[in-house]
């Protein structure tokens, strides 16, 4: 069961301040949250931005959004315009080097004196992982887009490296923030190159009627998601292409040709694709190239296999690859593709 943490922030009548956190599971979560908000006015609340396998948060395997939270202190009005420049160049970096949909990124104004910028969970499809790894993930790559921004531009980026922990909260969607005096809003796309500080202001005096769709998991995002952050990707990177002479695309062989040509059904539609992905890595297309092949090959498949699927197996079958693991002549002929023509076909 799934747990998660609500956290307001409480001033008593004596001027205290303290910070109030519950531990809730997640099953009637809309109904829950909706309580809370109204117990606390709407005022001041927050959930945290991971989601917990279980309920011993210290040590829980944890799942939630990539995020970034532009935060530019005390001079937001007078320099929005280059805050909502920074904003841009973030979503443009999620673009350029994860491929991800303009859709699935999310642009919130805090109601203070930044930005929040989500991509759903469901985009990269990363499930339940390490804390420290997703974490340092996460941070990894907000550091990345601050240090070329900073290298581009010789000015400091506004993103702060310092929200990046396994408890951390941000602030509810259409939740008043008292110091702002404004609410917590997700803006229409591409509002951070056409909303100035004066509409912003006005935007914000009153929750917004958009909302977050629900998020689709992007092929193409988590390939490149696991080329930019897995050891083994950066190992090979530095090492294999000096082991391995590069080669020139082979000619597809007739058998590969025909299985891209065909519908398969379900109970074939794993195999398939796990011996056609393995032929197009043995012709010398590269991880994208066969990503883009079989994302058409898959639309004409009865049905087609959900893209988290599709991708794990090709992922399974570059892994076997690097090893000179191969499917072959055998595999192909076992699914009925073979050519009795075919120049390099064995038995």
């Amino acid at each position: 069961m799934p747990f998660a943490e609500f956290g307001a922030k409480i001033t008593l009548p004596d001027g205290t301040n303290f910070f109030r956190r519950i531990t809730y599971d997640t099953d009637n979560e809309e109904e829950l949250l909706c309580s809370y908000r109204n117990r606390y006015h709407n005022t001041d609340v927050y959930r945290s931005i991971f989601t917990y396998e279980t309920s011993d948060l210290s040590s829980s395997m944890i799942s939630g959004p990539l995020y970034f939270d532009l935060d530019f202190g005390v001079n937001f009005s007078e320099d929005n315009v280059a805050v909502r420049m920074q904003a841009r160049h973030c979503v443009m970096t999620l673009q350029q080097y994860l491929k991800i949909p303009s859709d699935q990124i999310y642009l919130y104004f805090s109601g203070g004196k930044g930005y929040h910028i989500i991509v759903p969970s469901e985009v990269l499809g990363l499930g339940y992982c390490n804390k420290n790894t997703l974490i340092k993930n996460y941070k990894d790559f907000a550091a990345l887009v601050k240090e070329e921004w900073e290298q581009r531009y010789h000015t400091k980026h506004c993103i702060d490296l310092r929200v990046y922990d396994a408890r951390r909260m941000f602030r509810l969607p259409n939740s008043f923030n008292r110091t702002g005096q404004r609410y917590k809003i997700l803006l229409p796309g591409n509002s951070y190159s056409n909303v100035d500080y004066t509409d912003l202001s006005n935007m914000s005096l009153t929750p917004s009627d958009y909302q977050e769709g629900k998020g689709r998991f992007c092929i193409m995002a988590r390939a490149w998601w696991d080329f930019l952050t897995e050891d083994s990707i950066v190992v090979e990177r530095q090492t294999s292409h000096a082991l391995r002479k590069p080669k020139q695309k082979g000619e597809i062989l007739s058998c590969v040709t025909a299985m891209l040509s065909s519908s398969i059904p379900e109970g074939n539609r794993n195999n398939t694709t796990v011996v056609l992905a393995s032929a197009l890595f043995q012709q010398e297309f590269s991880f994208d190239e066969v990503i883009e092949i079989m994302l058409n090959w898959n639309q004409n498949n009865s049905p087609p296999l959900p893209e988290d699927e599709l991708y794990n197996t090709i992922r399974s079958a570059r892994a076997l690859y690097d090893k000179d693991w191969n499917y072959g002549c055998t595999s192909i002929k076992e699914l009925g593709f073979c050519d009795n023509k075919c120049k390099v076909r064995k038995g």
